[in-house]
């Protein structure tokens, strides 16, 4: 039987930890990037992100030539 993600559910606090702290160390990067240096996997990264995106800590930059996102923390956020 196939199970489908619940996207409804709330980031996990040590996941958005994670996601806050490679962002405070770095200008802008891609999910890939965020999950691999945060040590998670791109879905838990990507939950992470619409939270703080959500929230306006964390904001997003599309690329529309490359196709890709970039984030960042907000100006001020640093910490």
């Amino acid at each position: 039987m196939f199970t489908r993600f619940n996207s409804k559910l709330p980031a996990r606090p040590e996941s958005v930890a994670a996601v806050l702290k490679v962002l405070s160390q770095n200008d802008e990067l891609m999910v890939k990037d965020i999950a691999r240096l945060g040590r998670l996997t791109q879905s838990q990264a990507r939950r992470a992100l619409e939270e703080l995106v959500g929230s306006g800590q964390v904001e997003m930059r599309k690329l529309q030539r490359a196709h890709k996102t970039l984030y960042r923390l907000r100006v001020g956020d640093h910490g």
